[in-house]
């Protein structure tokens, strides 16, 4: 099931009194989740004055219906006087998860699990750094009830991690059903993002790729204070349970445009991905033209049954299929996503040259 989630930050601390009024906006547009940077606090000389804040804060979100966390490391434990055999002072933040940033090995990890379940906490296990080989011991030590994934953000330019890797790393802990989260930087900032090649798209767009590869659950928007409109976007991407595929249709008729606006299911084929449902067709040939990458079309004679076909490579003209469109340049890379029998929606879209 799909999420997304805010980030918020402490540390910047002209941030904190528009804190509460944008989760709060933000959690009528869908969102659930909260990472919450306290890194500064290890500098902070009132650090009682510090906590509290950050836990009226985590306690205000909680009752809002928000999963609250935050990265811990050895550094972290040291100074909350914690230990994996001991998390309880973690409670005095209020959050609910603690994600294992670094320098825990696998038999402390274990620890950590068994001993947040006992206080209702999860554990998140860093997706960016953790190995398979790691995952698999860990399976050994103990079971995964409260345990997520999440990925790092990389705030430079140029530093991020390619999509390729994101899917790689990403894949054992789908078999283990832990659900994995991921970030990507406001329509604003763009700053902290997980994939280097999403940085050049808006928040939504990445959001929809990200979930098409079918290795992301959560998406975390990384950047603070994201624009209302941008929010309702966000949401909306999380909100379905199909991928949306942008088209811009040629001039089509009443009977070709049932392809539009129906959710399809799709088969992934050499030349194309193929989406289809049980809807009446009278479509006849009448745009009779070589397919190129990106051309839209519909299976002709089949009178039960609307077929679109989304090629992926070249190929001739054929009756059997009358173009109607073609992809959005930059949806090409959800349809390459795609895999059999996922959920995809095609939407009609105004030619950006007109």
């Amino acid at each position: 099931m799909r999420s997304v989630g805010l980030g918020v930050y402490f540390g910047i601390k002209e941030n904190r009194p528009k804190y509460r009024d944008y989760i709060s906006e933000a959690k009528v547009f869908g969102f659930s989740e909260i990472f919450m940077g306290i890194g500064f606090i290890l500098k902070e000389k009132n650090v009682d004055k510090e906590l509290k804040e950050i836990r009226d804060f985590s306690i205000y979100a909680e009752n809002l219906g928000y999963y609250v966390f935050t990265d811990i490391n050895p550094e972290f434990m040291k100074f909350f006087n914690a230990s994996p055999d001991n998390l309880e002072p973690y409670l005095k933040t209020g959050v609910k998860g603690i994600r294992l940033d670094y320098g825990f090995n696998v038999e402390e990890m274990a620890k950590i699990i068994r001993n947040a379940r006992r206080l209702n906490l999860y554990v998140e296990l860093n997706a960016s750094i953790f190995s398979e080989g790691d995952l698999e011991r860990l399976s050994k030590l103990t079971d995964f009830e409260n345990v997520k994934a999440s990925h790092d953000f990389y705030p430079p330019l140029y530093t991020g991690i390619s999509l390729e890797e994101v899917i790689r790393k990403s894949s054992p802990f789908k078999r283990f059903g832990i659900p994995v989260g991921i970030f990507v930087g406001s329509n604003r900032e763009k700053l902290r993002n997980t994939v280097e090649s999403l940085r050049k798209y808006s928040p939504w767009q990445a959001e929809e790729i990200l979930f098409a590869t079918g290795k992301i659950d959560r998406v975390i928007i990384g950047d603070p204070l994201e624009d209302s409109q941008d929010l309702k976007k966000e949401g909306e991407v999380a909100s379905r349970d199909y991928i949306k595929i942008r088209v811009i249709p040629y001039n089509i008729s009443d009977e070709e445009r049932k392809a539009f606006n129906h959710v399809l299911y799709s088969r992934k084929r050499e030349f194309a991905v193929s989406a289809g449902d049980y809807i009446e067709n009278k479509v006849t040939p009448r745009c009779v033209v070589r397919k190129f990458r990106g051309s839209v079309s519909i299976m002709t004679n089949r009178p039960d049954y609307i077929e679109v076909w989304i090629w992926t490579k070249d190929s001739p003209a054929d009756p059997t299929f009358t173009i109607i469109g073609e992809v959005l340049e930059e949806d090409m890379q959800i349809v390459d996503l795609v895999e059999d029998h996922d959920k995809i929606l095609l939407e009609a879209i105004e030619s950006r040259f007109t």
